[in-house]
């Protein structure tokens, strides 16, 4: 690879081969979630993930290169750990839940770098159309973390409660914040 116009149509081919991989794995979290508000949360986000998928065919053919997605080695990442986590912990149904949306954030997280980084490649390399397609993809990641976010599955504990097991707790189990503030772990 010689070019930056290379490397952006590689990052095209991948970015639509993790959008395809997050599909499948949406197709199968909302099939098998049991709690409503992540199952909506997850048919919403399938449904907005086709259409990015569409959105990056669309940018790869207006650079006249064929839609080939290619292995995403870090969203397929986010899915090992999660099928990692799931056979090695068995989970209660409000654990798993609780760790679907976790994993799901991430997802968003990585989602949110791979457009940031494609809509500057396209600025750059003056593909303002293909910059705007991208754009709106990021804009939807964005608004799809929040909404992840504003779903609380974790009843809040008891302050009380929250005092007597912070005493209890090893002093080696707390933790310095990187802000120098301790917290718990």
């Amino acid at each position: 690879m010689q070019t930056i116009d290379q490397l952006f149509v590689t990052e095209l081919w991948e970015a639509l081969g993790a959008e395809q991989t997050v599909a499948a794995t949406l197709e199968r979290l909302t099939q098998c979630q049991s709690d409503p508000r992540l199952q909506q949360a997850f048919g919403a986000h399938l449904a907005e993930t086709r259409t990015q998928i569409d959105r990056l065919e669309q940018a790869l053919s207006m650079l006249g290169e064929p839609a080939t997605p290619t292995f995403c080695e870090g969203i397929q990442g986010i899915v090992d750990e999660h099928a990692a986590f799931v056979l090695k912990n068995s989970p209660s149904p409000q654990v798993h839940a609780a760790f679907d949306l976790g994993a799901a954030q991430k997802v968003e997280h990585y989602e949110m770098a791979t457009y940031e980084h494609l809509v500057g490649l396209a600025d750059r390399l003056g593909y303002r159309q293909i910059a705007q397609l991208l754009e709106t993809s990021l804009t939807e990641e964005l608004r799809q973390l929040e909404r992840l976010g504003a779903i609380d599955l974790v009843e809040p504990v008891p302050a009380q409660q929250q005092r007597a097991v912070q005493q209890q707790r090893p002093v080696a189990q707390q933790r310095q914040h990187p802000s120098g503030q301790f917290g718990q772990r």
